[in-house]
């Protein structure tokens, strides 16, 4: 058993935690935030992911898991410290402040420590932060060279939504390390996953992470591109199209139940991409790569397009029903994607934003997003926010699906499209089946359907 504190306790910190937790470390959650440390000692999650709630539930009662503020001895304590802080762009350049506090932290911990520690940074950062960031504070306030002190890179690639399945079952571990000896230690920390490790320097783990980002967010820009041609096209279905190209073996993937695999789930269009990674990671590798004198045209333009999304919603819903001026419009879905109630960046609450400046009259449905959780982040808006849905679409001009949870299935039901004042639904996220509504009053109008 190792003893770890991992500093910071958001959707990364909380996940690895657990993790690591479940294969029989002592884990020691640290935030600076007393809701969040109160939160997870009763055993409840301080936001939703699937499956947090069980695990955390479980590794409390096994006393596999302690949340505390900030603590130099329980950092001198441990063997292992994790930094996962949030790190978040300010003016499309990322911001460091976070990082730089938990590395004063830890090193004022190891200033009267002997024994050897290691450090993993598992926030996401631009190449040279590891080494010249933290390592360099740490020295600093501790007094210890680096290497008297281990110090790696542990990119972590946990999708929210299926985060704890992330975790739990990683494809690859990537070990940036300082040195051989920081590497062997931190080898050890995941000996029990048994999954591939790549042994790689500081900054190439940093930019492997940026990388796959990068790559993710490109193919769903690349994807709407292509569904803006279906748009314009007679007699086009960009679902049809994808059906095609998911079976090309050249992309690793087969189709399971018409159900894109691999790679292929990121080549599908809808309203755009949101949440915590993305958005802040494709405009901070940009930002880096120009400071390098290195220009990345793609992955900007992925950028430009993505930002472009919610008003490409808009004009589908304009082009159904005219003037939205005093209409009553339904959003379902608030959440960035399904599984979370994560909406950061969310292209559901872009396009919320959207339809108030129209003048609509706007309610919106999300299983799990909660009006406080709205007005946190976004206090001006002041919108109704519903868990009933047949409530939200009653007497509705237009249904608007913006993300992809499984209940919006419901409205290929008649008995639930009957509640609307106008049939018109704008699917968003291509969940449902256009030939359900053939021969019945819906209007159906789908990202990447021809609207010719």
């Amino acid at each position: 058993m190792k003893k770890i504190s991992i500093i910071g306790s958001g959707y990364v910190g909380l996940t690895t935690a657990l993790s690591l937790a479940s294969v029989g470390n002592m884990v020691f959650c640290l935030d600076i935030d007393d809701k969040k440390v109160t939160s997870i000692n009763k055993a409840k999650t301080p936001f939703y992911e699937l499956g947090l709630q069980d695990l955390l539930q479980k590794m409390i009662r096994e006393k596999l898991i302690i949340a505390a503020k900030p603590d130099q001895k329980i950092i001198q304590e441990t063997d292992i410290t994790i930094i996962a802080v949030p790190t978040p762009t300010k003016k499309n350049t990322i911001h460091l402040e976070f990082i730089k506090q938990a590395s004063q932290i830890v090193g004022k911990s190891l200033k009267n420590k002997d024994k050897y520690h290691l450090v993993i940074v598992k926030s996401t950062v631009i190449p040279g932060t590891t080494r010249n960031v933290v390592g360099q504070i740490i020295s600093q306030y501790s007094q210890k060279i680096i290497g008297e002190f281990g110090l790696c890179m542990n990119p972590e690639f946990l999708r929210e939504g299926s985060a704890i399945s992330d975790a739990l079952n990683p494809d690859r571990i990537v070990i940036g390390a300082f040195d051989i000896r920081s590497g062997n230690e931190c080898k050890k920390l995941y000996q029990s996953f048994k999954k591939p490790m790549i042994n790689t320097t500081l900054e190439t783990a940093e930019l492997i992470k940026y990388t796959s980002n990068a790559l993710y967010a490109t193919l769903i820009s690349f994807s709407n591109e292509i569904a803006q041609i279906c748009q314009s096209t007679i007699d086009v279905d960009v679902e049809d199209v994808w059906s095609a190209i998911h079976l090309d073996h050249r992309l690793i993937s087969t189709s399971i139940k018409n159900m894109p695999v691999g790679i292929t789930k990121y080549l599908r269009s809808g309203c755009g991409y949101g949440g915590s990674c993305f958005p802040k990671d494709t405009r901070a590798i940009v930002s880096f790569a120009e400071s390098l004198g290195v220009n990345l045209p793609i992955i900007k333009s992925g950028i430009i397009d993505n930002n472009k999304q919610p008003k490409y919603l808009l004009n589908i819903l304009q082009k159904a029903i005219g003037s939205l001026s005093g209409k009553k419009i339904t959003v379902l879905g608030l959440s960035f994607k399904p599984e979370t109630d994560d909406i950061r960046e969310s292209p559901g609450v872009i396009f919320t934003r959207l339809l108030i400046k129209n003048h609509a009259h706007v309610i919106c449905h999300d299983p799990v997003v909660k009006t406080e959780m709205l007005t946190r982040q976004y206090p001006k808006m002041r919108i109704k926010i519903t868990n009933n849905l047949l409530e939200a679409i009653s007497n509705s001009d237009a249904v608007v699906i913006t993300t992809a949870w499984e209940e919006y299935r419901l409205l290929e039901k008649k008995n639930v499209w009957k509640k609307m004042k106008l049939p018109v639904i704008i699917d968003g996220r291509r969940i449902l089946s256009p030939h359900i509504f053939q021969n019945t009053p819906v209007k159906y109008y789908g990202v990447g359907r021809s609207l010719i």
